[in-house]
């Protein structure tokens, strides 16, 4: 799904918590402080992934509140 190509406030972030529970690593940019952290550091999202990805096996990386 492309970002924007869904509106807002139409229940993607409770379908995917639904559809992947606790198998999905959720970033939700709205937080301040995760708005901040990826922002003062871009790489340490593709950094997290990648550990996320070999050590904890996640294989679906939502992030929402990308706009």
């Amino acid at each position: 799904m492309r970002a924007g190509a869904v509106p807002r406030q139409t229940g993607k972030s409770t379908l995917i918590r639904r559809r992947f529970g606790e198998s999905a690593w959720r970033i939700d940019l709205l937080h301040g402080e995760e708005f901040l952290k990826y922002s003062k550091d871009p790489s340490l999202l593709r950094r997290e992934a990648a550990h996320k990805i070999q050590k904890d096996l996640v294989r679906t990386i939502f992030i929402d509140e990308v706009q």
